[in-house]
């Protein structure tokens, strides 16, 4: 053999030997995005949270199923009237209701309590407090799941009605008074918080 015909044979060895890594990654991604949409859909037919067992439910998630049912009920017009009298927006009362639903039996009342007053402040940041919350929550199941316990076992419809009342009068400015409707309608969201989404 050649000299030339040796560095052809080695080059085009080390080309292919170079194109199969990147061929073998690329099979791989092509299969892993072939599967999402199937694993994704199997998570959403076996739990209504869009995840399987106690896997966690996410703002949007949540956001989305409780404006979804929202429509024409007793629940969807009292969020309304808080949103229309206190100057709220839904997603900072929704984000409230989410942090004590997924909170509840996992993590303190006072998360939840400190984020409704940090809300009233002008620095709120909704992707950090999102966050921030996750990762504590996310730690929380974690830990239990390392106990073998189940992360929902403390779950209580009663304390987190009451709690999310608690954080909803403050983010509507409990401390200047509110009035006996605005306690109604806070009354009603709090109590669909923990309604299945």
């Amino acid at each position: 053999m050649s000299a030339a015909s040796i560095s052809i044979v080695v080059a085009s060895s080390a080309s292919v030997a170079s194109a199969s890594p990147r061929c073998a990654v690329a099979r791989l991604v092509k299969k892993v995005q072939g599967k999402i949409p199937v694993v994704s859909l199997l998570s959403k037919l076996l739990t209504p949270e869009g995840g399987i067992g106690v896997e966690a439910l996410s703002y949007n998630e949540y956001c989305r199923a409780k404006l979804d049912a929202a429509g024409g009920t007793e629940y969807g017009a009292s969020l309304s009237e808080i949103c229309d009298a206190y100057k709220k927006e839904p997603r900072q009362l929704l984000l409230l209701t989410w942090m004590v639903y997924e909170g509840d039996g996992l993590l303190p009342d006072d998360v939840a309590t400190a984020a409704a007053r940090r809300l009233s402040s002008t620095g709120f940041d909704y992707e950090y407090e999102i966050f921030k919350f996750e990762s504590a929550r996310d730690e929380a199941i974690a830990r239990a799941r390392k106990k073998g316990v189940d992360p929902r076992a403390g779950r209580d419809a009663a304390r987190a009605t009451k709690t999310a009342t608690e954080v909803l009068e403050l983010c509507c400015g409990a401390t200047n008074g509110l009035t006996t409707e605005g306690k109604g309608h806070i009354a009603v969201v709090a109590a669909a918080t923990m309604e299945a989404v």
